[in-house]
Order: structure tokens, then sequence, then C-alpha cells
């Protein structure tokens, strides 16, 4: 969701000035999807604080919204607009004010909004509703993380991202315990070799342990695909996978 300003209803309409949001506003909102035109009605006592939980719950995939949450994942972030259409200064009129919105707007008519109770006094979902909402919620991403990567997964690269992102990597040195956690973390198993002279030695980094005893990576791989029976004395006793911590 882009970086949100309102008109000020507060001053003059033709002048339709632009401010931020104040903490402790109280009002009418509208979130719009730019590309389908639909929207949807709410109010709050805060609407900054407001605004900050509806964007947290869509980037998160956790939103109660369905069909807004649907929205958001398909159309993306940049695709909608958070606007209050009316500042209300006494909260106890927020009810028939936002009452109001949503019976001039229709925004509960699916083919126009995204709201799903036609009254704001009355918000309780039918039975069939909340099984809709609770089998769409199963099937969300436990954290943003994994959100993002079923967003992006399988889309390539653009040549220009790849460009930023090897600029950005060039002359980064790595620390010691950086590799050995990079290392440790692609090590799928233990290596048990024989020394020429009998001693057993284990290790999960075979290319580490080759350069430290002198030895051919390749070789100690080869032991493991049956090319080879040694290597300088070196015999391959068996590989096992590793058991993580």
């Amino acid at each position: 969701m882009r970086y949100i300003y309102i008109i000020n209803y507060r001053k003059s309409r033709a002048m339709k000035s632009l401010t931020k949001i104040k903490e402790g506003d109280s009002g009418i909102y509208k979130i719009t999807c730019l590309v389908s035109g639909k929207i949807y009605v709410g109010s709050s006592v805060n609407l900054k604080s407001r605004l900050r939980i509806h964007r947290h719950k869509l980037i998160k995939g956790t939103h109660p919204n369905a069909h807004l949450a649907s929205a958001f994942k398909r159309y993306g972030a940049e695709s909608f607009v958070f606007e209050v259409v009316e500042f209300v200064a006494n909260k106890y009129d927020l009810q028939s004010r936002e009452q109001h919105w949503i019976d001039s707007t229709d925004c509960c008519n699916r083919a126009i909004g995204y709201n799903v109770a036609i009254s704001a006094e009355n918000r309780a979902l039918s039975d069939e509703t909340k099984r809709k909402m609770s089998a769409i919620a199963k099937k969300r991403p436990s954290s943003y993380y994994d959100y993002a990567r079923e967003l992006y997964k399988g889309r390539p690269i653009p040549l220009e991202q790849r460009a930023q992102i090897s600029n950005s990597l060039k002359g980064r040195k790595i620390t010691a315990e950086q590799e050995k956690n990079r290392v440790d973390g692609l090590c799928k198993n233990v290596y048990i070799l024989q020394s020429p002279d009998g001693e057993i030695h284990q290790t999960i980094n075979p290319s580490q342990f080759a350069r430290d005893n002198g030895l051919m990576v390749a070789h100690i791989y080869g032991m493991r695909d049956g090319n080879r029976k040694s290597t300088k004395g070196w015999k391959l006793i068996d590989v096992k996978p590793r058991i993580q911590p």
C-alpha cells in the first residue's frame, strides 16, 4: 500500500489540500483498488492506527476480509489507496456516518466493493461466511516471508535487477564464521574416511577436508560414487546422512 495522503475535508472542498493523518483523528475511511475500482468502507476512532492495522494484516496475509485480502494478493500493495472520506469530530456519530457511506457507495455489492456486513451496527457474520473465511485462513502462509516466496516463486529476475544485486555484493567480504555457517547449512552428509595409517576421520565438508590433507575433492566424490577405491592411500568407509542439531 503506497504511502498515504488524504483529502482534508476539514478545509474547503475546493482547495482539497492534502495532509497527513494525525494521531487520534476519527472518521470514515475508504480503501480503493486502483485496478478494479472496488472499495472498502470503514470507520475508526483512530484513523492512523487503523491504517497501520490494515496494512500490516494485508501484507502478512491475515486480513479478516477475504475479498480484500484476495485482491491485495492479486494486484499488489501499490494498487491500493487508503483515504479519509469524512472526518467525524463526535465519535458517537461514527456509526451513523459509516452507515451513510455504506449505503451511498453500495460497497456491499460484490461488483462494487469488498464490504461484507450491510449494516454498520450489526457486523455479525453468517455461519456460511465464517466457514468460508476459516477455509481461506487455513490456506494462508504462516508468515509474510512464506507469502512473498509463493508470490514470486518461478518469476524470472529482470536483468537490470540482477545487475543491481550483483553490484551490491561486489567487494563484500565474508567472515570465516559466515563461511562456516554457509557450508554447514549446505552439507547434508557425514563422510567417514580412513587415512593411510589407519586413523578414522569424519567430515561434513569434503572440499575443506581435501584442502587440509592434500587431496582432490573430486577423488573423494569419486570414491563416494564407486568410481575409485582410494586416493593417496585414503579410503572412504561410509557416507551417512547428517543429523542436524
